[in-house]
């Protein structure tokens, strides 16, 4: 799979009593394709500015109803963002044909596999998907983000993590040039339409 890149200290999934199984018959099976599973909102803006790159392992634990449950690094790329935002994308929006035993019947199961994560060094991007969001945030005097909200999503939208992307910003003034706390509310929408001939 490959996709832009992601990164944040290796990520703590340990692995749960529910999560010991035997050895399935079968094992889980991707529905679709397991590199839609990123989006390049996935990679996070501290991973752009450091031009962070890798690859990372991963073992995916997948419970009866086709849903991860787990997710363990097995091959670090290096970096802590990158493992955690490969982990991150994996849980949200994996979708699998459970493992079965045996007698057919859906188990829990593991899938393994592994993301490189690369920017893109060419001009040459997709277009953006189809979305629409709402998102309000609150800008402190200090220009620390106090709260944030996703208002509403559609489409890929959805599956963003846009409030832990937040940077701290120059706070709001007023008519003084005194810092003031400001509510901020920001709307994106994106639309294709085809063209008349």
């Amino acid at each position: 799979m490959a996709a832009p890149a992601l990164a944040i200290d290796p990520p703590q999934y340990p692995l749960e009593q529910a999560d010991v199984f035997d050895d399935p018959a079968t094992d889980p099976k991707p529905e679709g394709n397991p590199g839609e599973w990123f989006t390049p909102m996935d990679y996070p803006s501290a991973a752009l500015r450091e031009e962070l790159e890798g690859a990372v392992g991963f073992r995916l634990i997948v419970d009866q109803n086709g849903k991860p449950s787990n997710c363990l690094i097995t091959s670090s790329s290096g970096y802590g963002l990158l493992d955690d935002g490969a982990c991150n994308s994996l849980m949200k929006r994996g979708k699998f044909t459970p493992a079965t035993d045996k007698g057919g019947r859906p188990v829990v199961g593991a899938w393994n596999s592994s993301v490189r994560w690369q920017i893109p060094q060419n001009k040459i991007i997709s277009i953006p998907p189809a979305e629409f969001w709402t998102v309000t945030y609150v800008v402190e005097e200090d220009g620390r983000v106090s709260s944030c909200k996703m208002e509403k999503a559609e489409g890929q939208a959805e599956f963003y993590d846009f409030c832990g992307q937040l940077p701290s910003f120059y706070p709001g003034t007023d008519e003084s040039g005194e810092p003031v706390r400001k509510k901020i509310r920001v709307l994106h929408r994106v639309v294709h339409e085809d063209v008349q001939q």
